[in-house]
């Protein structure tokens, strides 16, 4: 599953606002400006940014339980929530 989600603002602010609510909710996260990986909560992904303003998050491994549909309306409302 692949998923692409423009951003506004800078890709380094939004990665150090990502990075702490990933912590805060106990998921692990890695990575720099230009890729990384996650794990938490069965979830299991990457993420690059593919444009300058979006990024484009592949999801590894994910609950049968949980559809791709849901995962990528929940991704997208975080993100909109650090702008």
């Amino acid at each position: 599953m692949v998923i692409n989600i423009p951003f506004i603002g800078d890709p380094y602010s939004i990665l150090i606002k990502i990075q702490e609510e990933a912590y805060k909710q106990g998921i692990f996260f890695e990575g720099t400006t230009d890729s990384g990986r996650f794990a938490g909560r069965g979830i299991v992904g990457r993420y690059w940014l593919s444009h300058p303003q979006e990024i484009t998050i592949q999801i590894d491994q994910k609950p049968p339980w949980i559809t791709e549909k849901k995962i990528k309306e929940e991704i997208q409302r975080y993100l909109e929530r650090l702008y």
